[in-house]
This record gives structure tokens, C-alpha cells and sequence, in this order.
């Protein structure tokens, strides 16, 4: 979602400075101090799931007909209170931004004379640890007062950071098949990892008919810190799709870390399980252990790790 409803705002500013040597009475009297951030409603910031901290840059600008001669300081507040209010007036439910997931180096700064903007802020957003992946979170951040006798842009006084974090997948395309409980040709295993959702894998159902678990043993051709996996089923939703599934998790191909079994619904998308905690590792088995309609066979069309 991204409202415009601050579009005629900017277009003043625009206009202030467009029209800035045409002799304009009483030039001040349209002053403003604004944040910047907050033309976009909400502000969508997309973060990376890692161990490191990630900063989101913010402050406030000057805009106006009159030239900005003054040192202006900026006091910012921090106001989460304003989230129900914004979801209500939104239809949506984003969730407040977790305490102790993000940390503000400082709330205030300063427009220097002669400028129009103030010296960046940071705020400092922890996503491993701090936010549930893929969950989207809201931030109001607000001009709090300034001490330059300069009015709020009150349409532009709040900015609303909507922040959701995503692990980023791991390339496949040096993946290593090692083995796999059957394939049924010309849907071999290797199609699980060939970033190709028209090709299938597809474990034994003619001649042969072995009964679950399938699974998939995997080098990933490096060491990873392993957050998760992700699977696309097949567009056959009658029969075979995975249904109950689990992953072990090896750093020698020898001993085995057993992330514990989920259960997705019969649907034609992308589905996805985390672990409790990362685990390293080189290697991996994807197992199936039931598929829907309770048939012996499986299928899927991707395979993946992040």
C-alpha cells in the first residue's frame, strides 16, 4: 500500500521554490519545516534478515519562498501510539516495530544556515533476533518541535516506516545432487534446483512404487548459515504434493541436525519453514514424509534454502 494523498503538499514546495524571485508579499508566511520521508505514506523500507545492524536514514528539510538563513534544530519523537491510528484509518494491521529491535542514535539534529536539509539521522534496526521475517512492522517517527519560529508542515510532520525483513535465498546454481530416493524420468531429481518452475521432480510411480520418505541429499557447494527452506509444490493439486516435510542438516555429509517436521496446506505457491535456530552446514536432505491424498509418490517444482 502507498498513499498520495501529500502530493498537493509537495506541489507547494515545488511552486515556493519555482516562484521564489517573482516578488512575493510577505514571503515567510509560507514557511515550513517537513520530513521528507513522510511524502511517502508509508515510507516502505525493505531489510535483509542478517546478523548485522541495518540503518534507516530520516531528518527534516526546509521548504519555503524565503531564504533559510537560521540554524534550525530539530527535535523527532518516536511515537508508536500512532500505529493503531494509522491501521484504522488505513484498513491495515501492520504490527508495532518491536522494542529492542531498533535503537535511535540520537532525535535531534540541525538545518544548517543556508541549507535546506538537516544533518541525516539514523535509525538503527536489528532484523535477525529483533522481527519475524516476512512480517511487516510500522515505525511513526514525527517532528516533535523545532526552535526557528518556522510552522510544522502538519501533513508532512509524521513519517510512517513500514519495515518488513527477508532472508535473501542462497544461489543454486553450484548445488551438487548427491543423491535421491527415486526419480521418475524425465522428471529427475536435479529438477528440484534448475530455477525452472516448468520442470518437475518426480519420485517413482510406474514401474516401481516406493513408499515415503523422498527426499533429496544436497552440497551446496559451501558452508551456510541455514535459516530455512522453501519448496514450490506442483500445479497438481489432486495428488502427491508434499504434506508433511523435514530437513537434517549436515557440515561433514556424516552427522545430521533434524530441523523437526511442518505441515503445509494443498496449494499451488511457494511455501516456506524456519528453524528455531540457524544451523551451519554444507549439506542437506529435503525429506518428504507424507504427501496429499495419501499417495506413495511426490512431486514438487522447487527446492531452496536461505
Amino acid at each position: 500500500m502507498k498513499l498520495t494523498h501529500y502530493i498537493p503538499a509537495i506541489l507547494l514546495v515545488v511552486c515556493f521554490g519555482a516562484c521564489k524571485k517573482k516578488g512575493i508579499d510577505n514571503p515567510s508566511q509560507y514557511s515550513k519545516i517537513y520530513m521528507p520521508q513522510a511524502i511517502d505514506y508509508p515510507a516502505v523500507r525493505s531489510l535483509i534478515m542478517a546478523d548485522t545492524t541495518q540503518y534507516i536514514i530520516f531528518g527534516a528539510a526546509y521548504g519555503g519562498v524565503a531564504d533559510q538563513s537560521a540554524l534550525i534544530n530539530v527535535q523527532f519523537a518516536v511515537n508508536p501510539d500512532l500505529v493503531d491510528s494509522f491501521n484504522r484509518k488505513n484498513g491495515t494491521s501492520f504490527a508495532p516495530l518491536p522494542d529492542g529491535s531498533y535503537q535511535l542514535e540520537t532525535l535531534q539534529t540541525e538545518i544548517p544556515s543556508g541549507k535546506v536539509s538537516s544533518t541525516p539521522l539514523r535509525l538503527a534496526v536489528k532484523t535477525v533476533g529483533g522481527l519475524e521475517p516476512s512480517k511487516d512492522y510500522l515505525l511513526p517517527i514525527s517532528i516533535q518541535q523545532t526552535d526557528a519560529g518556522i510552522p510544522v508542515n502538519e501533513g508532512l510532520r509524521t513519517a510512517y516506516f513500514q519495515i518488513r525483513g527477508e532472508f535473501q535465498e542462497y544461489n543454486r546454481s553450484t548445488w551438487i545432487l548427491l543423491e535421491a530416493s527415486s526419480m521418475e524420468a524425465p522428471n529427475i531429481a536435479a529438477n528440484a534446483f534448475d530455477n525452472n518452475l516448468s520442470t518437475t521432480w518426480h519420485t517413482q510411480w510406474k514401474s516401481a512404487k516406493p513408499a515415503h520418505p523422498h527426499y533429496l541429499k544436497v552440497d551446496m557447494n559451501g558452508t551456510f548459515n541455514v535459516h530455512g527452506f522453501y519448496f514450490v509444490p506442483s500445479n497438481n493439486l489432486a495428488t502427491g504434493n508434499p504434506q508433511k516435510v523435514h530437513a537434517e542438516l549436515s557440515l561433514d555429509g556424516n552427522s545430521w541436525t533434524n530441523t523437526g517436521t511442518f505441515t503445509f496446506p494443498n496449494v499451488y505457491s511457494k511455501q516456506t519453514f524456519y528453524l528455531h535456530t540457524p544451523v551451519q552446514a554444507k549439506y542437506f536432505r529435503f525429506v518428504v514424509d507424507s504427501s496429499f491424498a495419501n499417495t506413495h509418490f511426490t512431486h514438487l517444482l522447487e527446492v531452496g534454502a536461505f
